[in-house]
C-alpha cells in the first residue's frame, strides 16, 4: 500500500534551499567540474562589461549637452548657495531647493561647483557675450554635470544586474537582461541627461545599493546585524538624496514575500526605524511642497484625480513596451469648458483589470506579483492623485519602476518550459535592447539645449505652454528677439494669468526701445501680481531710460521694498537715476551701500567719482577712479575721468598722462581740449 505523503514528502535535511545562497560548496561537486565557477565568473564578467559598454555609449550623446533652463538654473546655474561649500554647508544640508529637501544631491553639485573651477558668471543661460575661451570653459564645466550623471546611471545598471542576480538565486541570463534593458530604456534619458535630476540617480545608487545589502540579509546567516545597519545607513543616504526613497521598505517586504519569508512579529520589528523613517521624510517632503508645488485639492475632483492616476498609471505601462512620443514636458488635459476625452475613463477599469490578474496570478507563482506591485509601490506617490507639479506624467518618475517590469519579463523568460522558444524570446530581447540603445543615443541628445529641448515638447505638444515661455527665455538671452517675442505671445494666448511673461515680453520691448509696449507689460505684471518685484524693478529701468527719473524712483523703492536682497541691482540702477536728477548725496549713499554688498565693484567707484567731481570734490573723485582702475584694469572711462579731475585741479602732467591713456584705450577724445591741456603743463 502506498503511502498517503507520496506527493508531499518533507524536505530532506540534505536538500538545498533554493531561496538561500549556497556559501559553501562541497570538494567533490569542485572535483567533478573544476572549470564551471571560473567559466561561470568569466561569462557574468563579461556580460557585466558588455552592459556598461552599451549603457555609456547609448547616453554619451549627454557628454556634450549644456546648461537648461529647466530648474538648472534654481539649482545650479544662478543658486548662490552652492558657489561656497564650505560657507555654505549648514545651509546646503538644512534648506529646501525648488520645494524639495535632497542636501545630498546638493552638496553633491556644490562639490562639483568648486571642482570645475570655472568663473561664475560662466554659469549663464546666454552664450552671446562669452568669448571662444570662454564658451569653451563653460561647455566643459557643464559635461563635468553631465559625466557624473552618467557615470551614476552605469553604477545603478551595475546594481541593479546584482540585485535582480540575487533576488533570481543567481540566474545569469535574467539580471544580465533585465540589468542591459534598464541601462539602455529611453524612458531614462530624462533622469540621466537632466542636469537638475541628479537626485534621480543619486538616490537610486543608494536605493539599489540598500536592497543588495538586504538580500545578503536575507540570505546569508553571518553578520546579519551588520547587513541590516548597512541598508538602514544606505537608505538614509538616499532619502537625503531624493524624498521618493521612502518607498524602500515596502519593496523590502515584497523581497520577504518573493523569497518566502514568513510574516512575523520579527520581521515587523525590524522594518519599524525604516518606516519611522519614511514617514518622518514624507512629512518633511509635504511640508516642503505645500502651497508651491502640490495644487489645492479644490482644483481637481476626487473622481478627476482617480482618473489621473489611472491614466498615468497605464501611461508608463505602455511607454515601458512602446517608448514613444517622450516629451520633457507632459500637459494636463484642458479642462475649460471641455469634458475628459475617453482614455481617461477607461484607464481606471483598465488599471483594476491588470491588478485583478496580479492577485489571481498569486496562486500560481510569485513573478507577476512580485513584478507588478514593485512597479505600482514604487511609482504610486508620483501618479499625481495628488497633483505636484504642472505635468500628469513624467519619464523620470519610471526610473526606478521599471526594475520590477523588466525582473517580471526576463523571470517570464527564464521560465519558459520550451527551450529553443526561451533562446528565440532571449535573443528577441537582445533585439529590443538594441532599438532602445539607439532610440536612448538619439533622445538625449534632445537634452543638447533649450532650443532642441523644447522645440521637441511644442512639436508633440503645441498645447505645452511652458514651453512657449522657456524657448522664448532662451531666445531673449540669445538676442534672438523676433523668436522670442513669437513664443511669448503664443505663451500668452494659452495663458494670460502668469505675470512673468508680461514681464519678460516688456523686457524685449525694452531691448528694442519700445516702452510704451514695455511700461503695458510692466504694469499689466503688477496688475497680475502685485508682489512682482521683477516687475517693478523693470519698469523702474524703463522710466530711467525715458528720463522720468522720479517715477523710475517710486518703482526702485518698491522693489527695494518686496525684495530685500535685490539691494545690488536697486542701488546700482537707482543711483545712475539720482546722478541725472543731479542729486549727488543720495547717490554717494546708494553706491557707499553698494560697495558694502559688493566691496570690489568697479563701476561703483566709477560712478561715485563722477558724484564727488560733479560736486567739485576732485581729490575724493581721483581716489574713487583710482580704486576703479585698480579694481578693473583699462577702464578708459575711470582714466579720463581722473585726468579731467586731475585737470580741474591743476595736476596738468597727471592729467595729460590719463587723458593720453584712456584715449589709447579707445575712449573718444577731444583734440582741442587735449590740446588745452598740455599748453598748461
Amino acid at each position: 500500500m502506498k503511502s498517503k505523503y507520496t506527493k508531499n514528502q518533507a524536505i530532506s535535511p540534505n536538500q538545498p534551499n533554493k531561496n538561500k545562497i549556497q556559501e559553501h560548496k562541497s570538494a567533490n561537486s569542485h572535483s567533478r567540474k573544476p572549470s564551471s565557477a571560473g567559466t561561470s565568473a568569466l561569462l557574468r564578467n563579461l556580460l557585466v562589461l558588455g552592459i556598461v559598454l552599451v549603457t555609456y555609449f547609448s547616453f554619451s550623446p549627454s557628454l556634450r549637452n549644456g546648461f537648461t533652463n529647466w530648474d538648472d538654473p534654481t539649482y545650479l546655474t544662478e543658486n548662490e548657495m552652492i558657489r561656497d561649500v564650505s560657507k555654505n554647508f549648514k545651509q546646503i544640508m538644512t534648506k529646501d531647493v525648488s520645494a524639495n529637501y535632497h542636501p545630498l544631491t546638493m552638496l553633491s553639485l556644490a562639490l562639483e561647483y568648486k571642482w570645475a573651477k570655472v568663473e561664475s558668471y560662466l554659469y549663464t543661460a546666454s552664450d552671446v557675450n562669452l568669448t571662444p575661451a570662454e564658451l569653451s570653459k563653460k561647455n566643459e564645466a557643464s559635461r563635468l554635470f553631465h559625466r557624473t550623471n552618467v557615470i551614476l546611471h552605469v553604477c545603478n545598471t551595475l546594481f541593479v544586474f546584482f540585485f535582480i542576480w540575487l533576488l533570481s538565486d543567481k540566474r545569469l541570463w535574467v539580471a544580465s537582461m533585465v540589468a542591459l534593458l534598464f541601462g539602455v530604456h529611453p524612458m531614462h534619458v530624462e533622469s540621466v541627461s537632466w542636469i537638475s535630476e541628479r537626485k534621480d540617480v543619486l538616490h537610486t545608487f543608494f536605493y539599489m545599493a540598500a536592497l543588495i545589502v538586504y538580500m545578503y540579509y536575507l540570505k546569508v546567516e553571518k553578520k546579519k546585524g551588520l547587513y541590516y545597519l548597512a541598508s538602514l545607513l544606505l537608505f538614509v543616504l538616499s532619502l537625503f538624496s531624493k524624498a521618493t526613497a521612502v518607498t524602500l521598505p515596502m519593496v523590502m517586504l515584497l523581497c520577504d514575500y518573493y523569497t518566502g519569508r514568513k510574516f512575523s512579529k520579527g520581521l515587523v520589528l525590524e522594518k519599524l526605524p525604516f518606516f519611522g523613517l519614511s514617514i518622518l521624510f514624507g512629512v518633511l517632503s509635504v511640508k516642503a511642497q505645500a502651497g508651491i508645488s502640490i495644487a489645492a485639492m479644490e482644483t481637481f475632483t476626487i473622481f478627476q484625480r482617480i482618473m489621473f492616476a489611472s491614466y498615468g498609471a497605464l501611461m508608463y505601462l505602455i511607454k515601458f513596451i512602446l517608448p514613444i512620443n517622450l516629451s520633457a514636458f507632459y500637459p494636463y488635459p484642458n479642462l475649460i469648458g471641455k469634458s475628459l476625452s475617453a482614455e481617461f475613463y477607461v484607464a481606471p477599469f483598465l488599471i483594476l483589470m491588470i491588478l485583478g490578474i496580479v492577485f489571481y496570478s498569486m496562486k500560481k507563482t510569485k513573478v507577476i506579483a512580485f513584478g507588478m506591485l514593485f512597479f505600482f509601490v514604487t511609482i504610486a506617490l508620483v501618479l499625481q492623485f495628488i497633483s505636484v507639479g504642472s505635468a500628469i506624467m513624467a519619464d523620470r518618475y519610471s526610473y526606478i519602476p521599471y526594475i520590477g517590469l523588466l525582473f517580471m519579463v526576463g523571470m517570464g523568460v527564464d521560465q519558459m518550459k520550451n527551450k529553443s522558444m526561451k533562446n528565440l524570446s532571449f535573443v528577441a530581447l537582445f533585439f529590443v535592447a538594441i532599438i532602445f540603445s539607439v532610440q536612448t543615443y538619439g533622445r538625449a541628445q534632445v537634452w543638447k539645449n533649450n532650443d532642441t529641448l523644447w522645440s521637441d515638447v511644442i512639436r508633440k505638444y503645441p498645447q505645452a505652454d511652458v514651453s512657449y515661455k522657456n524657448r522664448g527665455n532662451y531666445y531673449a538671452q540669445m538676442n534672438e528677439f523676433e523668436k522670442a517675442l513669437a513664443d511669448f505671445n503664443n505663451y500668452i494666448v494659452l495663458n494670460q494669468t502668469d505675470a512673468k511673461i508680461y514681464s519678460n515680453r516688456g523686457n524685449i520691448f525694452g531691448l528694442q526701445r519700445k516702452f510704451k509696449e514695455a511700461l503695458d507689460d510692466y504694469s499689466k505684471s503688477i496688475q497680475l501680481d502685485v508682489n512682482n518685484h521683477e516687475g517693478y524693478f523693470n519698469r523702474a529701468v524703463t522710466y530711467s531710460m525715458m528720463k522720468e527719473y522720479e517715477k523710475a524712483l517710486v518703482d526702485y523703492n518698491k522693489t527695494l521694498e518686496l525684495m530685500p536682497n535685490m539691494e545690488f541691482k536697486v542701488y546700482l540702477n537707482r543711483g545712475y537715476a539720482l546722478i541725472n536728477m543731479g542729486r549727488y548725496d543720495d547717490a554717494i549713499a546708494d553706491y557707499t551701500k553698494l560697495l558694502s554688498v559688493e566691496p570690489n565693484n568697479a563701476d561703483s567707484h566709477y560712478y561715485l567719482a563722477f558724484c564727488y567731481f560733479n560736486k567739485k570734490n576732485y581729490e575724493q573723485s581721483i581716489f574713487e577712479n583710482t580704486q576703479a582702475i585698480a579694481l578693473k584694469d583699462n577702464y578708459a572711462a575711470a582714466y579720463f575721468n581722473r585726468g579731467v579731475s586731475y585737470n580741474s585741479s591743476g595736476k596738468y602732467k597727471n592729467a595729460y598722462e590719463d587723458i593720453m591713456k584712456s584715449k589709447s584705450l579707445g575712449q573718444q577724445v577731444d583734440d582741442a581740449f587735449l590740446e588745452g591741456i598740455r599748453k598748461n603743463l
